[in-house]
């Protein structure tokens, strides 16, 4: 074993010499492989780790920066620690915050897109649900807080409308008849008008006019009772 350890530390040292650095820290490796306490393998490993931080920096960089690219961004942050560990230098910081900037960017889209796609399905509560997770990452977004905004009044609309259609009284009194035609006003003023808010429409008009011929109905029923 000895005389094996002895070859593959002539070997390490033979490309150690001609700099080709990653052939001989392998003969080194396998030397250490045979024996563990082989102090000659110990220390060339570490000596050609030093002559490697170079190599390794900009190996590591490269793959955080290619990764980047590529929008994997946990994989790019692991490389580019690993090369902030060799050398800290200005470019690693900045290597980092514009990961953590697009970490930022994806997160905030991640939550637009549920937004966007509830909008459509006229899912209102999640589309407010949404923004504000969006918003929270970002509280300067003027655009999305506009966007919020018309999508609480799109739910609470929604949930006013759902409640007097639940009524049974045919809006009997005159406060929900009127309660009835100021919402039915602001949804056929509503902007996208889709299949939900198009359903509540036809609802309301066809409750306004069964409360409209009760209401004549009764008239001439109490006419009619009136004594001549």
């Amino acid at each position: 074993v000895l005389e094996e350890v002895k070859i593959l530390l002539l070997q390490g040292e033979k490309y150690e010499k001609v700099n080709q650095l990653e052939k001989a820290k392998k003969f080194y490796e396998s030397a250490l492989l045979l024996d563990k306490n082989a102090l000659g393998a110990k220390v060339a490993i570490v000596r050609i780790n030093f002559k490697l931080r170079p190599t390794y920096y900009r190996s590591y960089m490269s793959s955080g920066l290619k990764l980047v690219r590529q929008n994997r961004l946990e994989e790019a942050e692991i490389f580019v620690r690993k090369a902030q560990a060799i050398e800290n230098r200005a470019e690693t910081l900045e290597l980092l915050s514009l990961i953590a900037s697009k970490r930022l960017t994806n997160n905030i889209n991640r939550h637009l897109k549920v937004a966007s796609a509830a909008e459509k399905e006229e899912k209102w509560d999640l589309a407010v649900k949404s923004f504000n997770s969006a918003i929270r990452l970002d509280p300067a977004m003027n655009s999305i807080i506009k966007k919020k905004k018309k999508a609480e009044a799109r739910a609470l609309l929604d949930q006013n409308i759902e409640a007097i259609l639940t009524e049974k009284n045919d809006l009997a009194s005159r406060a929900d008849f009127e309660i009835a035609k100021s919402l039915l006003k602001q949804a056929r003023l509503s902007v996208p008008r889709n299949k939900r808010i198009r359903a509540q429409i036809k609802k309301l008009e066809e409750r306004l006019e069964i409360s409209r011929v009760s209401a004549a109905t009764r008239r001439v029923y109490a006419k009619e009772k009136k004594p001549n």
